[in-house]
């Protein structure tokens, strides 16, 4: 009959979450979209809001009788009303006998509320409340489910213009059995939720499938934080990971919405192991268009049997309001030159024989006689031939390419094709999910140009998001031989070396980069990690009491603050500076309750502090329920049940720690001793011998072994 220890099974909790909690704000935050429409429901009032107990910053915004009244509802747990104008402001306490916010209903038709009514709006809310949480929670991750995407889709304003971003991200488990399948999904939901906290509204719809609205984000700003993601879960150790965007706006159905983004997860799938990809409508433009087969006929006559020649793309900045622009070309132009004219705005001019001097003296000619359309001012992408091995029908694309040059520099301004046109036009692709493209841009831009860091640093990050390391060092160590200074080279080798778990190596090329740029979040973050890592926590705990506290850091942005918090703790906790160490962990639960590391070493310094042995159990056991598959988890739960006498079960988790890491030399020895003070002696004395082949120095066990000779 199986009893659970069997030889080799985990002994594991079951992982969904299947029985109520406490009310969390978490819970109220995620819930105020069907909260409110509760609320208009049973009161008839126009406004629902709320605040946190212990949020002072939106307390102290609102009226001062408002806040008095907010104050006494947070400290009593009773309802209250108060007079506004010829209306009603209904104060209700959310989250039972110790309320966790205070809900507000203004606009409220103004009749006597007895103390019965109000007690039972409460009763009504909290009973709303709680049923929401079952039905659009998600039992597996505890975040919000695909029904409450649903519901905030179908509330979005309906506007034609665009605005916001809908992003699909994958995080498909790569495991062959559930238990691990459902730990990796659960991994990834703790880091989004610390990561992106309140700021981002995150649904798990299933199986690893992530949904993300940035309610307010321009889609170019979208891309830019879904890349910088992707970069952050490769860094975290997840195999891969795939995202797709939708533009909000426009007013389609929620299931339309999802059909496109999950379209665009499709493409992003096919780009690499860390891909991205935008769903592109009907008619899109792409980045570069290519001429049209006739517009492509018209010109190839031009250079039919030339040589040299160069192409000038001229683009009015402003918009099209009229046909002015057309009529100002032809007049400008004439039939001296060979031109046509693409649409309102632009038109494609062809220079024989011209090479880069002649190109540019024509520009300044040209721009001079333009200079009478009142108002209007005009970009010019440059492109020569012959350039590289570009066939001639590529140069009106390294024309588009040099225009997007050009726009850098602002309106009225030019740019010849050259190697920083190809960083450019690589970028581009490389934020729009297509990296496989980026990095021809990036090496078309070397051959022009083989020395150019900045192409060396940007090729060698697309070849790491392709899972490419070896080329990718070349491209450091290449950029590092012609700037041996150079902060992204050293940061982003760094990384590389981190990845290839070489800690010495990535500990020199951080410290380097350290010397060159002591501003920078990210490098903060990773070197305060490292030192950790080699129990250098003096050093460790300055960087990292820096990421939390200057907010003018090159990178901060609020969601990283977890990880520094939690890497805070683990400094001071080495330092035995336990009460700051306890600080810094309740830091990082105020941004998600749900970090197992967190609640792991918080449960430990609990105990070692005698701050309440069973909160100190329940945070250790709640950390191997979340993520029992990290040993030292189970080592600090043994510890505290240790600590507290219980000895069988400390050996119980002790074996769990040693059945996910044999080489945890702590856990070995507190077993040993364990064994030793039970009588056990043969026992501990293989441990400790195990011990010491594990670290030879290791003094205690040395002494101990003296003493358990069998």
């Amino acid at each position: 009959m199986f009893d659970g220890e069997e030889r080799g099974v985990k002994k594991m909790a079951f992982p969904l979450v299947l029985r109520d909690s406490q009310i969390t704000l978490e819970d109220v935050e995620r819930l105020a979209l069907p909260l409110a429409e509760v609320a208009r429901e049973r009161t008839a009032c126009r406004e629902f809001r709320w605040v946190g107990v212990d949020d002072g910053e939106t307390i102290g915004g609102l009226p001062e009788s408002w806040q008095a009244a907010v104050a006494a509802v947070a400290a009593t747990g009773e309802p209250r009303t108060v007079a506004d104008g010829d209306e009603s402001l209904l104060l209700l306490p959310v989250g039972g006998g110790a309320p966790v916010a205070v809900a507000l209903l203004g606009g409220v038709a103004t009749r006597q509320w007895s103390p019965a009514a109000l007690r039972e709006e409460v009763k009504a809310l909290a009973l709303h409340l709680n049923a929401f949480r079952e039905y659009y929670a998600d039992p597996l991750t505890g975040l919000a489910n695909s029904l409450l995407l649903k519901r905030q889709l179908q509330a979005l304003p309906a506007s034609v213009a665009p605005r916001g971003v809908l992003a699909l991200l994958e995080l498909y488990p790569p495991s062959r059995d559930a238990e691990r399948g459902w730990g990796y999904v659960q991994k990834g939901a703790r880091y989004l939720a610390s990561l992106f906290g309140a700021t981002t509204s995150l649904f798990h719809l299933s199986s690893g499938i992530f949904a993300l609205l940035w309610e307010e984000s321009a889609l170019s700003d979208a891309q830019q934080m879904a890349t910088l993601l992707l970069n952050r879960l490769r860094r975290e150790g997840f195999v891969k990971a795939h995202i797709g965007l939708r533009q909000l706006g426009g007013g389609p159905e929620p299931e339309l919405l999802l059909n496109e983004a999950w379209q665009a997860l499709a493409v992003a799938r096919k780009r690499g192991p860390f891909g991205l990809a935008v769903h592109e409508p009907e008619g899109a433009v792409a980045a570069f268009p290519p001429l049209s087969r006739n517009e492509q006929r018209k010109v190839a006559a031009w250079w039919r049997g030339k040589e040299h020649f160069a192409l000038v793309l001229v683009r009015q900045d402003q918009e099209a309001a009229s046909n002015h622009f057309t009529k100002r070309v032809r007049a400008v132009l004439g039939d001296e030159v060979p031109y046509l004219l693409l649409n309102q705005r632009e038109a494609l001019v062809f220079l024989d024989d011209a090479g880069n001097d002649q190109a540019m003296k024509w520009v300044r000619r040209f721009r001079k006689s333009m200079a009478q359309s009142a108002g209007a001012t005009f970009s010019m992408g440059i492109a020569l031939y012959p350039c590289l091995a570009f066939t001639k029908a590529r140069i009106p694309v390294n024309c588009r390419k040099a225009l997007r040059h050009a726009e850098f520099f602002g309106p009225g301004s030019q740019a010849l094709f050259d190697a920083v046109s190809c960083n450019i036009s690589g970028d581009v692709y490389y934020n729009g999910g297509d990296i496989t493209r980026a990095v021809r841009e990036y090496r078309l831009g070397l051959a022009l140009d083989p020395a150019n860091v900045n192409l060396l640093n940007s090729l060698g990050v697309a070849y790491m998001q392709l899972r490419r390391p070896r080329p990718a060092m070349q491209c450091f160590e290449s950029a590092l031989r012609h700037e041996a200074g150079n902060f992204m080279a050293l940061f982003n080798l760094g990384f590389l070396h981190l990845h290839r778990e070489e800690s010495a190596e990535a500990l020199d090329c951080f410290e380097r980069a350290l010397a060159s740029n002591d501003h920078h979040f990210d490098l903060l973050l990773q070197l305060g990690r490292l030192y950790c890592r080699h129990k250098r926590f003096t050093e460790a705990a300055k960087l990292l009491g820096r990421c939390v506290t200057d907010g003018n850091l090159e990178g901060r942005r609020n969601g990283d603050r977890a990880a520094a918090w939690r890497l805070l703790g683990e400094a001071h906790a080495g330092l035995g500076e336990n009460k700051k160490a306890i600080l810094a962990f309740q830091k990082v639960l105020s941004f998600t309750h749900r970090d197992a590391q967190a609640l792991s070493m918080l449960g430990e310094l609990y105990a070692r502090e005698k701050e309440g042995d069973e909160i100190a159990l329940s945070l250790c056991q709640e950390a191997v329920t979340l993520d029992g598959g990290q040993s030292e988890h189970w080592r600090r739960l043994a510890w505290v049940q240790w600590a507290q006498g219980d000895a069988d079960n400390a050996i119980a988790s002790l074996r769990q720690c040693l059945q996910r890491d044999r080489r945890n030399s702590a856990a070995l020895f507190w077993l040993a001793r364990i064994y030793r003070e039970q009588g056990r002696l043969k026992e501990a004395h293989r441990l400790y011998e195990k011990v010491l082949r594990l670290q030879p120095n290791h003094a205690e066990a040395k002494s101990a072994l003296a003493q358990v000779q069998p």
